[in-house]
Parts: structure tokens; sequence; C-alpha cells
């Protein structure tokens, strides 16, 4: 019951910083959006969109596990590392 408490905390947790992870990359990329790139002419914000994309996807994955309490577990996978 602790561990599963602890567990649904450090989740929550988790996915605070996956969002400020994703929030200070769109403050960045939306503040060189004009910048271009030296040798094509795209912008250099682009380097930031996935951060952006990957820090809401791990914060969703997060927050399900805070809230359902549960671990997805690939038993395939578990089964290779074992």
């Amino acid at each position: 019951r602790l561990r599963r408490s602890v567990a649904r905390v450090v989740a929550v947790i988790g996915a605070c910083l996956m969002l400020l992870v994703a929030w200070e990359s769109t403050v960045i990329a939306w503040d060189q959006w004009d910048e271009l790139m030296a040798s094509m002419p795209a912008s250099a914000a682009w380097f930031l969109v996935p951060l952006v994309v990957a820090g809401v996807h791990g914060a969703l994955h997060l927050v399900w596990q805070a809230v359902t309490g549960e671990m997805h577990v690939d038993m395939e996978l578990q089964s290779e590392l074992s």
C-alpha cells in the first residue's frame, strides 16, 4: 500500500516536471521562431518541437499512472529482460 502511494506521488512529480520541460521548450521555441538556421531557410526552433511533444506525451503517461496506480508492463519485453 505504501509502495503504491509513493509511486503515485512520484508519478505526479514526474508529470509536473515533464510539463515544465514542455512549457519551457514552448517558450524558447516561440522566442527563437524567427531565427533561421545558417545551413537552410528553416527556423532553429524546430529542434525544440520534439521536446514539447515528448514532454506532453510523457506527462500523460505519468498522469495515467498516478490516477490508476497501475504500471504498464509488457510481458514479452519483461521476459526478454529477465
